[in-house]
C-alpha cells in the first residue's frame, strides 16, 4: 500500500505541480500564507491549525547548493538545521535530518504564486505560500 501512494504522489505530482529545477529552488523562500483544510477538521485540529499557521508566517526555508537546508521555524522542535533536501521528481521535494524524513511537499506555482503544499506531515495537505 505504501508503494502504491508513493507511487501515486511522484505521478500526481508530475502532472498537476509546477517543474522546478535544483538551481531555481536553491535560496530563501518565506511564508507569505499558509492555509489548510478545514472542512474535515474537528474543531481541535482547527485550533492547532490556528496556532501552527501563526508559527509558519514567522518561517522560511534556506535551500543551499550542497543539497543542506535550514527550515526556520518558531518552535525548535519542528526547525530543521543543517538537514538535507532532495528534489525527487521536478515538483516533489523531501527534507530529511539524518536518517529521518521531516518533510515532503510539492510545489506549486499558480499565476505566478508558488506554494509549497505539504504531503507528509502531520496535519496533512497544510499549503504554505512562499515567496524566493
Amino acid at each position: 500500500m505504501r508503494k502504491i501512494s508513493a507511487f501515486l504522489l511522484i505521478f500526481l505530482g508530475t502532472f498537476f505541480y509546477a517543474q522546478i529545477s535544483k538551481a531555481y529552488l536553491v535560496g530563501i523562500w518565506r511564508v507569505e500564507n499558509v492555509s489548510f483544510n478545514k472542512k474535515n477538521s474537528t474543531l481541535e485540529q482547527k485550533s492547532k491549525m490556528e496556532m501552527l499557521k501563526k508559527m509558519f508566517l514567522k518561517s522560511n526555508f534556506v535551500f543551499k547548493n550542497n543539497n543542506s537546508v535550514d527550515f526556520n521555524f518558531p518552535s525548535p522542535e519542528m526547525a530543521v538545521k543543517n538537514g538535507t533536501w532532495d528534489l525527487q521528481s521536478e515538483s516533489i521535494v523531501s527534507i530529511s535530518k539524518g536518517k529521518d524524513k521531516v518533510m515532503k511537499f510539492f510545489v506549486e506555482n499558480k499565476n505566478g504564486k508558488f506554494y509549497f503544499v505539504l504531503a507528509d506531515f502531520q496535519f496533512p495537505y497544510l499549503i504554505l505560500e512562499v515567496k524566493k
